[in-house]
């Protein structure tokens, strides 16, 4: 037994060749996904955590030393992760996604261990005119930054791990699909209601 259904409905065949029209070029509403993503992502910069809302792990003291005097955001020292993944997204008609090239990008997102070699450097302090270093907060010499240094200790930096701890800031979470799935809804339903 055969069951046979046919439409002969000019308005909903016109609203489906419509629908169908809008499902082949979803150059747009993917952009629009793209955008929706890089705002999320800056959030998760702005915020400090994953896709997922957990904060990200917090930065060593040894890193907050080493950036005094500035805003101490995570991943943020310089600003070029972030711009990066702004600058990445690509969309065409049927997917889209963003990405960044840098280097170190992957360590930050994923965590990972670096293995430093041994390696010659300087230590760099300032003397006072008048004699005498800069001091730390406990009495010790303070290290100056190159452009202030002039003093200056050849040493050995002998071979080390550091261990980055994983902080993602790319990722898809379930409100993120749902935006998605609200912009390819409002283009196909939009296309098909013209």
């Amino acid at each position: 037994m055969d069951i046979s259904i046919s439409l002969h409905d000019s308005g909903a065949s016109a609203a489906l060749q419509r629908l169908i029209r809008a499902a082949e070029n979803l150059r747009k509403p993917m952009r629009e996904i793209g955008q929706m993503l890089i705002t999320s992502t800056q959030s998760r910069f702005e915020g400090q955590h994953d896709p997922e809302g957990s904060a990200w792990a917090p930065l060593k003291p040894a890193t907050i030393r080493a950036r005094k005097g500035s805003d101490i955001k995570i991943l943020q020292d310089s600003g070029a992760l972030l711009r990066s993944i702004t600058r990445s997204m690509r969309a065409d008609s049927g997917s889209v996604s963003i990405r960044t090239n840098l280097p170190y990008a992957r360590i930050h997102q994923c965590g990972g261990e670096i293995n430093r070699q041994e390696r010659a450097s300087q230590v760099l302090w300032q003397m006072y005119k008048r004699g005498g270093f800069k001091k730390t907060s406990t009495g010790g010499r303070s290290f100056a930054r190159r452009k202030k240094a002039n003093v200056s200790q050849p040493v050995m930096i002998p071979e080390h791990v550091i261990r980055i701890p994983a902080r993602p800031y790319l990722g898809i979470n379930s409100a993120d699909r749902q935006s998605a799935l609200s912009i390819l809804r409002s283009h196909l339903m939009g296309d098909a209601h013209d």
